[in-house]
């Protein structure tokens, strides 16, 4: 699924399209396995220290 499908479905959702969101769909798409979430903050975390993520 490409970033504009998801804006369109987060947006039809009622979701806002945040960067946190994007990011996490992107590392989700990046990891290729099945990540647990302690590995998505993980590498979030290492590739993108200036975003914020909240459990």
């Amino acid at each position: 699924m490409s970033t504009e499908i998801l804006h369109e479905k987060l947006k039809h959702s009622g979701l806002k399209v945040t960067p946190q969101r994007i990011t996490i769909y992107e590392t989700v798409l990046k990891l290729k396995n099945h990540p647990t979430t302690e590995k998505i903050i993980e590498y979030i975390k290492k590739n993108n220290p200036n975003i914020l993520l909240m459990r």
